[in-house]
């Protein structure tokens, strides 16, 4: 059973909430996960999930962000989920990460393939899962258990002994009062020094007002690496200097083509401190384009542009580095050691991958896949289909991001009885 018309009523938390979960599951099991989702909201955590992603973001640089924030991460293991290439993904860049992970095997342990299972079973899950409402109070438990916060709600003040209801209410608007006056006082102060201060006005008085609107450039310096880059390369823009203002208004960081109107952003970060290094990827169009930082996230304009520094994205990420194979045909399930050669370190940050495919599959759909992690190394091991066929083991830049512009290289091979 799925229902593709499932919505959930739950708003994604920011990511800047202090303490909050992240939930990972199939789209197909949207109609079973969001009850459960709706339940461990209405208890007080913070709940992030992929209805969540910033229009304006790529949504796997956002959701890197989100897992990498998160206090822990909650994955629904279903029959589905273990055949989802982004849920694979999203568990393997958690556990990489050393992120908090609890599992909710929705259908049972047994659906979990070896590589899986190999990552998880070494983590505590939750497994009574006979209806939402059980499964949800289970959840809840083991956040609490780990001290996950819940969001913060009003709390009704406690009246000290002695004093009833009546003094309470007429103490509140007592005080209130006070303030009120004070910052009435405050307030009309302010605008008669301002009065006191400003030039006259008159026409040319307003004239000029509006064409002096007040400019963010150079508030803060950003500066990168290098100018050019691959097709999805990650960018690692370094930013100093920013003001606390900008940062509680969000100020922004993102890549625009050259050109672009302010704002239409093919990857985009929010800055966090007033010193940082934000990871941005590269298009995978070959063109020129320019990183651009903004005063503010709510209006990108002339005003709030502070810099922008222009880059190019060009060439592939073929023949980046090699796989070699030593036999071209295997038995069933018979394991395959492969020797990768050259691999380029930013690859290799990226999280490079190499993995098994059916014979002119789509790039999402691999068999089973291992991560690159050493520039040459002679051993890496997969395990051949247990169907009789034609294969190949492709190797991708990046474990997130599977395309024709991240496809290095592929080496073909047979599954024979």
């Amino acid at each position: 059973m799925s229902d593709p018309k499932a919505t959930c009523k739950v708003i994604p938390c920011s990511l800047e909430d202090e303490s909050f979960v992240f939930v990972s599951y199939a789209h197909s099991d949207a109609w079973r996960v969001f009850p459960i989702i709706e339940s461990v909201s209405g208890s007080g955590f913070s709940i992030w999930y992929d209805k969540g992603i910033n229009i304006s973001s790529t949504w796997t640089d956002e959701i890197a962000a989100a897992i990498m924030k998160c206090k822990i991460f909650i994955v629904f293991i279903t029959k589905e989920s273990v055949g989802s290439s982004y849920v694979r993904s999203e568990i393997e860049f958690a556990l990489n990460n050393k992120i908090r992970t609890i599992p909710v095997y929705l259908d049972g342990m047994e659906v979990l393939p070896p590589g899986l299972a190999l990552g998880l079973n070494s983590t505590q899950g939750i497994t009574d899962t006979k209806n939402s409402t059980e499964i949800a109070h289970s959840i809840c438990e083991a956040l609490d258990y780990n001290k996950i916060s819940k969001q913060n709600k009003s709390i009704p003040s406690v009246a000290k002994n002695g004093e009833n209801d009546a003094e309470k209410e007429g103490s509140s608007p007592k005080y209130l009062r006070v303030a009120i006056a004070a910052a009435i006082v405050i307030a009309i102060a302010a605008l008669g020094l301002s009065r006191l201060n400003a030039p006259p006005i008159g026409p040319d008085a307003q004239g000029t007002a509006a064409n002096t609107a007040p400019s963010a450039r150079g508030a803060y310096s950003m500066d990168v690496v290098k100018t050019g880059y691959a097709p999805a390369e990650l960018i690692h823009v370094n930013i100093s200097g920013v003001p606390q203002g900008m940062i509680d208004e969000g100020a922004i960081v993102g890549i625009c083509e050259t050109d672009a109107p302010h704002g239409e952003f093919a990857s985009s970060e929010f800055i966090t401190g007033g010193d940082a290094r934000i990871t941005l990827r590269a298009p995978l169009s070959v063109g020129k384009y320019e990183i651009r930082g903004y005063g503010s996230g709510n209006a990108q304009t002339e005003e709030t542009l502070v810099s922008s520094v222009p880059i190019t994205v060009g060439g592939s990420a073929r023949d980046a580095f090699s796989i070699e194979i030593y036999k071209s045909k295997y038995s069933p399930q018979e394991t395959i050691r492969t020797k990768v050669t050259g691999v380029p370190k930013y690859m290799l940050d990226d999280g490079a991958i190499m993995g098994v495919y059916d014979s002119g599959a789509p790039h999402d759909k691999f068999r089973t896949y291992v991560s690159i992690r050493e520039r040459d190394f002679d051993s890496y091991l997969l395990d051949a289909p247990i169907e009789v066929g034609d294969y190949e083991i492709r190797g991708y830049s990046s474990w997130s991001v599977w395309a024709d512009e991240t496809l290095v290289t592929k080496v073909k091979f047979k599954v024979m009885d």
